[in-house]
């Protein structure tokens, strides 16, 4: 891999000494300029840039990814070529190279074979009256001819650069330039490209204004993942895989319509609520939302059990998410979407299996015909309950003789009435809510 390196490299002086000699007037037919991403394309020109604004936090340090491409619209193939890139304003060079660009070795992506020549070098401000960049030499071929499209427009070098300092409420900006001049341990280099054996200066040469920025936002546009927790709702916490436009994301609690839950039970009983998610920013790749559930009243199966939901469509049944990581020690569920809406932790459930205890025949209404049923059941190999704990008259999770007793004493001797369902709040009369049948 050719990296950033100061070393002589006689071939370069060569390469750029017969540019020097050669016939300097510009020519209109080729050109040079930046771009943000490699670029390999019969069109001409495509895809150069003369500004590149990157959003970011406050206290981050700025960093931008810059081509630098020989565009190709008529008057001969490109077979080589000699660059003298400046970087300059309050931005640094923090590294320059040929791989990844037509420049690599035919086997690493590029075009360029292996009797052939290469050179990077920085431009140090010692050697250069205090401008920096890089210099890059190229012939493709020292043997047979190998030339770039034409039309065409090819990346040929590459250059990471970062702003020189954190970044504060003011624009950092600098400018990457085809600046003729720079040396590296040998002579003053020209930018010019080789066609048939002649160089050829292209009369355009666009430079690239780099301009970092604070986006008082809290997603940053970023190649990598981006984390957002919105201090409003701190048990949310929401990761974009990629970030291309930085924007602002929120996070706000909000009910639940019960209509598309259908088949589901949130999580946090009385106190469940839904999160609506919104973003300004623009991303590419999955998102994760995880969610910090309270676990209170869960089984362990319960809790193994919990699924993610993100509901778009209050007229549509909520969509349930893959699971990305489901921490039970944490009590932290993740799943993955890619579009924002109203999410929720939720449980399913059974739908329409509903009881009313001690309703043991499921007629919705308690009587005696719930004891004869249930001692049929128990004595007389009469029909088994559809909805056993609608039978658990006293609640201790088993059904038989004493649910008998218990529903008979709350009938006709004055006793408790069956257990509260346990949607209900407490009272004395039975309950006639309708819960899920477990």
């Amino acid at each position: 891999m050719t990296r950033l390196r100061a070393s002589s490299v006689s071939a370069l002086v060569l390469l750029v000494s017969f540019g020097e000699r050669a016939a300097s007037q510009c020519v209109a037919e080729h050109e040079l300029g930046f771009s943000t991403e490699r670029i390999s394309s019969a069109a001409a020109p495509a895809g150069i840039v003369g500004e590149v604004v990157g959003e970011l936090l406050a206290g981050a340090v700025g960093s931008v990814d810059v081509y630098a491409n020989a565009v190709s619209l008529a008057g001969g193939n490109v077979q080589g070529w000699a660059l003298s890139i400046e970087v300059g304003g309050d931005i640094v060079l923090r590294e320059a190279t040929i791989d990844g660009t037509a420049g690599a070795l035919v086997g690493q992506g590029g075009s360029r074979l292996s009797i052939s020549y290469e050179s990077t070098e920085i431009a140090l401000p010692e050697r250069n009256g205090g401008r920096t960049g890089a210099v890059n030499g190229v012939i493709l071929s020292l043997k047979k001819v190998v030339v770039l499209p034409n039309p065409g427009t090819e990346s040929i070098f590459f250059l990471a650069v970062e702003a020189a300092s954190a970044q504060g409420p003011e624009d950092i900006s600098g400018t990457v330039a085809f600046n003729d001049g720079l040396r590296g341990a040998g002579e003053p280099t020209r930018n010019f490209l080789t066609v048939g054996g002649q160089s050829r200066f292209p009369c355009t040469k666009t430079p690239v204004n780099v301009v970092f920025r604070d986006c008082r936002c809290n997603t940053p546009a970023s190649q990598g993942p981006v984390t957002v927790r919105d201090p409003a709702v701190e048990e949310v916490q929401v990761t974009f895989s990629q970030v291309t436009g930085a924007g602002t994301t929120t996070v706000e609690k909000t009910s639940c319509d019960q209509e598309n839950l259908q088949g589901l039970a949130l999580v946090g009983g009385a106190a469940a609520i839904c999160y609506e998610i919104e973003t300004t920013a623009t991303f590419s790749g999955g998102v994760d939302v995880c969610v910090e559930y309270d676990d209170t009243g869960l089984s362990p199966a319960d809790e193994a059990g919990l699924i993610m939901v993100a509901c778009q469509d209050p007229q549509s049944p909520c969509e349930e998410l893959p699971i990305s990581r489901r921490d039970l020690e944490q009590n932290v569920l993740c799943g993955t979407t890619d579009h924002f809406s109203v999410f929720a932790v939720a449980r399913p459930v059974v739908v329409g299996s509903r009881f009313l205890r001690g309703a043991c025949n499921t007629d919705d209404v308690v009587d005696i015909s719930d004891a004869i049923f249930l001692l049929g059941f128990l004595f007389r190999g009469g029909e088994a309950p559809s909805c056993p704990e609608a039978c658990d008259t006293n609640e201790d999770a088993t059904t038989d003789l004493s649910d008998a007793v218990s529903l008979l004493g709350f009938l006709f001797r004055g006793n408790d009435p069956p257990g509260l369902n346990p949607a209900c709040e407490s009272t004395t009369e039975p309950c006639t809510s309708s819960v899920e049948c477990p």
